[in-house]
This record gives C-alpha cells, structure tokens and sequence, in this order.
C-alpha cells in the first residue's frame, strides 16, 4: 500500500522523519493553503497540517466546489510526536492514497 504525504510548513519534519525510519520534499514554503491544496490534489498527495485556522475552510471550499482534494489530516500541536508518528504509520499500513479522497480527518484517528 502506498500513502502519499504531503506536509505543509508547521509539521515537525521529525513526524515525517520518524515514520520513514518506521517502515519529499516539494518546493512549497511559503505557499497559499489553497495552492498547497490544489498542488497537492493535482499530485495525488495528503496533506498533514497543524493550521487548523484556515486550512479547514479551504478544505472545505474545494469540497463544496466539488474541486480534487486527495485528503488532509489535522494534527493538533499538541499530540506528541511519537503519538502522531504512530498514528501515520498504522494509516499508512492499512490503507492507500485514494481512501482519502475527499476527505478532512482530524486526528488522532485511533484514539
């Protein structure tokens, strides 16, 4: 199973860090939340954010609009770090990319 993970700038790179070392980097800094949102549509990627101020409602405006979105998972700050590498990496052991369409999931998902 392959799960495609996109984070935006306030994700501790260590979550990404710590699920490769358990089982890319785009040139995206700095970028509108709705443009992150459509690069990561158009790419077939999940987007992993903190920002729970604006990305929820730009989320929301492409579903609405009936616009690509290949999913995006809301991380609170303030899981531990090792509760959100945990939680990707039981994500991405049972699932794909795709069982993510269109969908805004906030986490953590299995507690």
């Amino acid at each position: 199973m392959t799960l495609r993970i996109l984070t935006d700038e306030n994700i501790d790179g260590d979550v990404i860090s710590g699920v490769l070392r358990r089982g890319a980097d785009v040139e995206l800094a700095g970028a509108a939340d709705p443009d992150i949102l459509e690069w990561a549509a158009n790419e077939g990627w999940i987007l992993l954010t903190h920002d729970r101020k604006t990305v929820p409602r730009f989320a929301r405006d492409r579903q609405s609009a009936n616009l690509p979105m290949t999913g995006v998972f809301m991380i609170p700050p303030e899981l531990s770090l090792g509760e959100q590498i945990e939680d990707l990496v039981q994500i991405a052991g049972c699932s794909d990319t795709a069982d993510w369409n269109g969908q805004l999931v906030y986490m953590p998902y299995f507690r």
